[in-house]
């Protein structure tokens, strides 16, 4: 195929077979690029960004919080568990146990890292009881709050407009239960919860089905017979097409996970896997691409509660395990994070104090490799805990967490974030660290993509990556075949 590039008339046109011309004239093959030193290893391909030493370095997402709002500061209240869900394009909602230890839900709005904060609503003037959970149902756009109390748990179809909440009377679960986690499951647009069945004591497993404002669930199944379970947190894995449910033994020191499918209302429940044993309070599971990390704490010498991580790779309903690796031999009571597809990295928080400790890692099969402790902070002083991110698998995330120092509910933005302000090209070889080598500009062609489709424009997207979203003022270029790229900016 020939293909005609003219930035006069903004014209691309293709004839059967030949070569490239631009404006008239041929272009070198690659093309001659701009010399440059590089700060880290680059491969023909990398998209890299100027530095304000004059030095490149392959576009890449750094983690970044906003401002803390402050949710409530009235009661008796408590971060429970699954506590905020989004439905992806920057709406949150949270749920926490608020005056009187009644429950409440309030609704916020993302911009960049600002929150704007809706006024609160009551789900039901009653205490309580245990752990609550909150789910996005991406079919119907609406959220699902479950909330045990004492007479029995229930559901409430929860509607958002803005920063306003239009919750529905809560509708009575199949069973009575504590300690409840939930995600969904998007293959089959479903809710999925887990929790601990009142007067049996094992873990559960529930479906919900969202039609208009109304909720049904299917059949409950027993995950494992163990006479009693502490209920920690369940997770979809979107590549997996599957759930994962962690939770302990009844002495709290042996953790299980089981892989769960969901099929219209039938479940399939894969043997359990024990991922670790001794003191695992605070713990549960953090998805990943294709498999699943536990974040759990472990008393170690000397009687610390210290942080671990383990990843298990996902096959059908079976689980296999890697290596244990350890965060931190200090005191961790509050273990929380997440994996950001986009920026392909796995975010460990394992303290109780502030600022926020964490460590970042990368996951390759079932392998972590952590990269050095970092803090993180919010802007608020005093002991922070409880703290729950949302589950959305890449972009800005809401956390939730509870302050004692003063004793507020709060919430703040955390997520991977590319500065794609200063792009300037794509590497045109490997490069060593610290090496000078080619990086081509306007009008070059780069030959070291993949899975291109030609004639397509491609633009710079908000993760640092090439898509054929258009994206205002961030052309890159035009596809000449699968692996070639002609960088322009032609409309």
């Amino acid at each position: 195929m020939a293909i005609t590039i003219n930035h006069q008339t903004n014209d691309i046109s293709a004839t059967g077979s030949g070569s490239v011309t631009i404006d008239g004239a041929t272009p070198g093959g690659g093309g001659g690029g701009v010399s440059l030193q590089t700060t880290e290893n680059l491969v023909n391909g990398d998209l890299v960004s100027l530095n304000s030493a004059g030095t490149v370095s392959k576009m890449s997402a750094t983690l970044s919080a906003g401002t803390v709002n402050t949710e409530t500061t009235t009661g008796n209240m408590a971060v429970l568990n699954s506590s905020v869900a989004t439905d992806g394009s920057g709406t949150f909602v949270t749920i926490y146990s608020g005056l009187n230890g009644y429950p409440y839900v309030a609704a916020h709005t993302v911009s960049g890292t600002t929150i704007t904060t809706g006024t609160p609503v009551v789900l039901r003037s009653s205490s309580r009881y245990d752990y609550m959970a909150i789910i996005y149902d991406t079919a119907q756009q609406k959220y699902l709050a479950i909330c045990p109390f004492s007479d029995n748990t229930q559901a409430y179809v929860i509607s958002v407009s803005g920063t306003t909440i239009t919750a529905q009377t809560g509708t009575v679960m199949p069973q009575n239960g504590s300690g409840w986690a939930g995600d969904y499951d998007a293959s089959q647009n479903k809710g999925v919860f887990m929790y601990n069945r009142t007067g049996f004591s094992d873990p559960y497993v529930v479906a919900s089905t969202i039609s208009g404002t109304s909720v049904s669930f299917n059949t409950p199944v027993i995950i494992q017979d163990i006479a009693y379970a502490y209920t920690y947190d369940i997770h979809y894995n979107s590549t997996a097409q599957k759930s994962v449910a962690f939770y302990t033994d009844n002495t709290g020191n042996t953790a299980y996970a089981n892989v769960i499918g969901l099929s219209g209302s039938t479940f399939t429940i894969g043997s359990p896997v024990t991922v670790a044993v001794g003191d695992k309070g605070g713990s549960f599971s953090i998805h990943g691409q294709s498999s699943v990390a536990f974040l759990y704490r472990y008393r170690g010498t000397g009687n610390n509660l210290e942080a671990r991580a383990r990843v298990a790779s996902i096959s059908g309903t079976t689980l296999t395990l890697g290596t244990e690796v350890s965060l931190s031999s200090t005191r961790s009571d509050y273990n929380w994070g997440f994996y950001d597809n986009a920026a392909g990295k796995m975010f460990f928080g394992f303290e109780d104090s502030n600022p926020l400790e964490y460590r970042l890692a990368t996951l390759s099969g079932t392998t972590i490799t952590l990269e050095a402790s970092a803090t993180l902070t919010t802007g608020i002083s005093g002991y922070i805990g409880d703290k729950v991110p949302s589950k959305n698998a890449s972009g800005i995330r809401m956390v939730q967490f509870q302050s004692y120092s003063p004793n507020t509910i709060g919430v703040f933005t955390l997520g991977f974030v590319v500065d794609t302000s200063n792009f300037i090209g794509i590497a045109g070889e490997t490069i060593a660290a610290n090496a000078t080598g080619k990086i081509e500009t306007l009008s070059d062609v780069n030959t070291g993509q993949s899975s291109l489709t030609i004639r397509e424009k491609y633009y710079l997207q908000s993760d640092g990556s090439l898509g054929t979203t258009v994206v205002a003022d961030k052309k890159v270029g035009v596809a000449l075949t699968a692996t070639d790229l002609l960088i322009t900016n032609i409309p």
